[in-house]
């Protein structure tokens, strides 16, 4: 259903589709809030393609019970809060786009602490976190992610990691 001048709130009854392996409601006019129960009702989820929306709020802990959960395409949309620390626990989880919205990280933290679970994300190909509102390094175990292919940063934090890279190098 993507590209279809959808309008409105998702429907709560579409989160209870058993059977459903993907929900595509990318770039419509989708607005509100992801309700915080969003995983319960989907246990057979493999793509969830919300991205180009005008969705908002924030990304709740739940979306990591999606425990079949391939693509997680979140971006062009106007989700704020912290992204939640439990994303690597979606093993199979191979694309994470979560770029432009208006995301932070715990300001208490040099690192940017959510990436550090995606370790855990053993197939995780791609990851998109770019134009948020993040600040502070890469973490040091993330050089264990040997199979990334893609990582998009906000420039500002490129800046910041090429500076760093070109010291340590």
């Amino acid at each position: 259903m993507s590209q279809n001048n959808l309008h409105g709130p998702i429907l709560a009854a579409i989160f209870n589709l058993s059977m459903l392996k993907v929900l595509a409601l990318d770039v419509n006019s989708i607005f509100g809030n992801l309700p915080s129960s969003i995983a319960n009702g989907l246990p057979n989820l493999e793509g969830l393609y919300l991205g180009g929306d005008q969705l908002s709020g924030e990304i709740h802990a739940s979306v990591s019970n999606f425990s079949k959960l391939i693509h997680l395409d979140l971006s062009y949309n106007s989700f704020n809060g912290r992204v939640p620390m439990n994303l690597g626990n979606l093993q199979n989880l191979q694309k994470l786009g979560l770029d432009n919205n208006e995301l932070t990280n715990d300001p208490s933290m040099i690192e940017l602490d959510f990436l550090i679970s995606l370790r855990n994300c053993k197939n995780l190909k791609i990851i998109q976190i770019g134009l948020n509102s993040f600040h502070g390094l890469l973490p040091k175990p993330w050089v264990i992610c040997q199979h990334l292919l893609k990582f998009s940063l906000p420039i500002i934090l490129a800046l910041k990691v090429s500076f760093l890279m070109k010291l340590v190098i």
